[in-house]
C-alpha cells in the first residue's frame, strides 16, 4: 500500500495512493511524505525509478532483519530503526523494522508490516492535524518520537512479568518457571541488541553530525535520546534481574532437594534398625499373625501398597514431588 502526502496551493496536504501521484508531486517539488506499507514490487520501484536512491540503501531497505543504523549519502540520510509490537495475547513482543529516507524536501518510510507509528501519523493527517513545522526533519522527529513512545507498553509488561516470576520462585518453583525465565531472558537480550545501536542513531541525529537536521531541531532529537536511554537502562536492569532470578530458582530447587533428602534420610534412619532386627531374626517365630490365614499374603501386599501410597501423598502434601 502506498500513501503519498503532498502540499497543496491552499497550504494543506493532499493524499495520493499511486506511483503517478508520487511522480507528479516529486517533479513539482510538493512532496511531503511517502509511506510504503507492505508495498508491491511495482510500488518498490519508485525507490530507484523516481527517487534514484543508492542501490546499497535499496538493498538494505528491501532486506529484513537489519540492525538499526544511519548512513549519510550526501543528499539524503538512510535510517533503519525498530519499533516494538507487544502482543497481550501471549505476553510476548517482537520488533518491526522501519526504513526511512530523509531528504531536504520530503521523507520516505518503508515497512512490510503495519506499524502503530506510521498508522497514527497518517490518522492525524487524515483528521486535518497539520504539523506546526513542515520541514522533513521535523516529520522525522515526529515519527521517531511516536516509535520510541510505543516502547512503553513492552517495558511495563516486563516489570509485571518480573513481579510474577518473583512470586512463583518464592511460593512454588517449578521447571516451567525455568522455561519462562529463559524466554524472558531472550526477549530482554533481543531488546538490548536493538536499543543499543538505535540509541546511537538518535544520538547522532541530535548532536549536529548531519546538515539535514537543522540546529533548532536538534534539541527535539536529544529529547528522544533521553527517553530511549532510559529504556536502555531499564532493559539492563531487567537483564540483571533475570540473572538473579535464575540464581534464586536454582537455589530454591537446591534447597527443596536438600529438604527431600533430609526427609528420606530420616525415614531410612528410622527403618534401618527395624530392617536389621527383622532380617537378623528372619521373622521365624512359631506364632505370626495371619500366617495361616488364606488372605494373609494379599493383606500384606495391600498393607505395603497403602503404606507406599500414604508416603507418596505425604510427600505430595509437603511439595517434595
Amino acid at each position: 500500500m502506498l500513501y503519498c502526502y503532498f502540499h497543496t496551493p491552499d497550504g494543506g496536504l493532499a493524499l495520493g495512493q499511486d506511483a503517478a501521484a508520487v511522480r507528479r508531486a516529486f517533479q513539482d517539488g510538493n512532496l511531503y511524505w511517502v509511506d510504503l506499507e507492505n508495498p508491491t514490487e511495482s510500488e518498490e520501484e519508485i525507490l530507484w525509478e523516481i527517487f534514484n536512491f543508492h542501490q546499497l540503501a535499496i538493498e538494505d531497505c528491501i532486506a529484513t532483519h537489519q540492525y538499526p543504523k544511519i548512513d549519510d549519502y550526501g543528499d539524503y540520510l538512510y535510517i533503519i530503526v525498530h519499533a516494538v509490537d507487544y502482543n497481550k495475547a501471549d505476553s510476548t513482543f517482537r520488533t518491526t523494522e522501519l526504513d526511512i529516507f530523509l531528504t531536504p524536501n520530503f521523507v520516505v518510510t518503508f515497512h512490510y508490516e503495519p506499524m502503530r507509528t506510521t498508522t497514527h501519523r497518517r490518522l492525524r493527517l487524515k483528521e486535518g492535524a497539520l504539523p506546526p513545522d513542515r520541514r522533513p526533519a521535523f516529520l522525522l522527529h515526529q515519527i521517531l518520537d511516536d516509535l520510541i513512545h510505543n516502547y512503553s507498553p513492552a517495558m511495563e509488561n516486563f516489570e509485571k512479568r518480573i513481579g510474577n516470576i518473583e512470586e512463583i520462585i518464592i511460593k512454588k518453583p517449578h521447571p516451567r518457571v525455568l522455561d519462562r525465565i529463559f524466554e524472558f531472558k531472550r526477549e530482554v537480550l533481543n531488546l538490548k541488541r536493538i536499543l543499543g545501536p538505535q540509541r546511537e542513531v538518535i544520538n547522532r541525529l541530535g548532536r549536529g553530525e548531519f546538515r539535514l537536521i537543522p540546529t533548532e531541531l536538534r534539541v527535539y532529537y536529544r529529547d528522544i535520546f533521553d527517553e530511549i536511554s532510559r529504556y536502555a537502562e531499564l532493559a539492563e536492569t531487567h537483564r540483571d534481574f533475570i540473572m538473579m532470578a535464575l540464581d534464586a530458582y536454582l537455589s530454591s530447587v537446591s534447597y527443596r532437594l536438600n529438604e527431600i533428602m533430609r526427609a528420606l534420610t530420616l525415614i531410612s534412619t528410622i527403618f534401618l534398625p527395624l530392617t536389621f532386627i527383622t532380617g537378623l531374626f528372619g521373622m521365624n517365630f512359631d506364632v505370626i499373625p495371619l500366617s495361616k490365614h488364606p488372605l494373609g499374603f494379599y493383606l500384606t501386599i495391600a498393607a505395603s501398597v497403602l503404606v507406599g501410597l500414604a508416603m507418596f501423598l505425604y510427600f505430595k502434601f509437603k511439595r517434595w514431588v
